[in-house]
């Protein structure tokens, strides 16, 4: 799912997890992200995508860590004694001197033998059940991370696994082929809001409201330019600055306040002034 921020590539993120929980065929769900400080680090996103999965914080001992990943890995692949050693080293779980780390001198070796785990492990697994990754941010993605991902993809065959990643634009120069190749990867673009449908989603935020002035909606779909995540911070200014009060049921809409106030005009612009209109605790502890 590629877009531009806050056109809703999160919310049909979220949407597409719920509809797969409520399927009567259960499903193993992996949830992950890209962080924008980890885009140099070698397999960060498959990293956080397993330490979720397993539940390994940041805080646990190494002791905890292999016995984390050697629980949810042997249970999956119980004929391949060293996939968790092999695995949490290609991750970053374990240390380079953890004790039972595979003894090898060549990194290429240990990388490919992990690897194979890896692709062991979701092959196994999908066996058993279908297996879903949700991964946000994957123009932030290593490269590492996004090579494995391709690997997992194209070898899946008939294996029951799906990949659902949403990116920004700038995903299509890192990965030019993964737009063309309907082979393996449906890409889809999301688009702005009509105005139509941006009227429609600013009513549905407005529901408990007696009555919305014309002058509201056009102010706002104006504004916002078929940005859905900017029609709801927009809203959000409103209520903030007290032109619309949700105090009272329904809710009421001081027309001459909002012939005075002045909308922001960019995401950034709406951002900050819901910032500066925190308290002053609130915003240094922000900042």
């Amino acid at each position: 799912l590629v877009g531009d921020a806050g056109l809703g590539k999160s919310r049909i993120l979220l949407e597409f997890e719920r509809w797969v929980r409520r399927q009567a065929a259960p499903a193993q769900i992996f949830i992950g992200r890209s962080l924008r400080s980890l885009a140099d680090t070698p397999y960060g996103l498959l990293r956080d995508l397993f330490a979720e999965q397993f539940g390994i914080q940041d805080s646990d001992a190494p002791e905890t860590v292999e016995r984390k990943l050697r629980g949810a890995i042997q249970s999956v692949l119980p004929g391949q004694p060293d996939a968790a050693a092999l695995i949490g080293r290609l991750l970053g779980f374990t240390p380079d001197n953890a004790p039972g780390r595979p003894l090898m001198d060549d990194p290429e070796v240990l990388q490919n033998q992990a690897i194979a785990r890896l692709t062991d492990y979701f092959a196994a697994l999908s066996a058993d059940r279908p297996v879903v990754a949700l991964i946000e941010d994957l123009h932030w993605a290593d490269d590492s991370s996004l090579d494995l991902l391709e690997r997992l993809n194209r070898g899946r065959g008939g294996r029951r696994l799906l990949l659902v990643g949403t990116a920004r634009p700038e995903l299509a120069e890192r990965r030019p082929a993964w737009r063309e190749d309907a082979g393996h990867v449906q890409w889809i673009e999301l688009g702005q809001l009509s105005a139509a449908d941006a009227g429609r989603l600013l009513l549905a935020l407005l529901e408990p409201a007696a009555h919305i002035p014309p002058q509201l909606v056009e102010q706002i779909t104006t504004a916002a330019d078929g940005n859905p995540f900017f029609v709801e911070e927009i809203v959000k200014v409103l209520i903030e600055d007290g032109v619309i009060d949700t105090g009272v049921q329904p809710w009421t809409v001081d027309e001459g306040r909002l012939q005075q106030v002045r909308l922001p005009q960019t995401l950034n612009g709406v951002l900050q002034a819901r910032l500066d209109s925190l308290q002053n605790d609130a915003r240094t502890a922000l900042q």
